[in-house]
């Protein structure tokens, strides 16, 4: 049960728009990068680098924590918490299912967001 949840979480996770918001900020500030890397005083691609290598660091808490109460507030906005919590499913696994499905879709956007950067660099 455990795996159904998180899979339709993971599913659902990089179906949100604030999953998608969040990876075109990160895409569009990956482009305008450059800017900083020409106003630098120093070597202009070491801090593009650093740079894109930081949105990721910081788009990946942004989706952690917006995309995580999103998933819960749609949730309980829809009632599908008391339908799911109704099964003979335990809380425990219905938060479990929930971070483990968090967890991979957040993967996901961080590999997709190393390999926009790499692609960029």
């Amino acid at each position: 049960m455990i795996t159904v949840v998180a899979r339709a979480t993971s599913r659902q996770m990089v179906r949100s728009r604030t999953f998608v918001s969040l990876l075109v900020i990160y895409l569009v500030a990956v482009c305008l990068s450059r800017l900083t890397g020409w106003v630098s005083g120093t070597d202009g691609n070491v801090v593009t680098a650093d740079v894109v290598f930081s949105l990721q660091s910081l788009i990946g808490v942004l989706v952690a924590v917006a995309t995580g109460t999103a998933l819960i507030h749609t949730e309980i906005q829809q009632r599908t918490l008391y339908t799911i919590l109704s099964r003979p499913l335990g809380r425990w696994q219905f938060i479990t299912g929930k971070f483990l499905g968090l967890s991979l879709g957040l993967i996901a956007g961080q590999v997709l967001m190393l390999l926009l950067g790499i692609m960029y660099l």
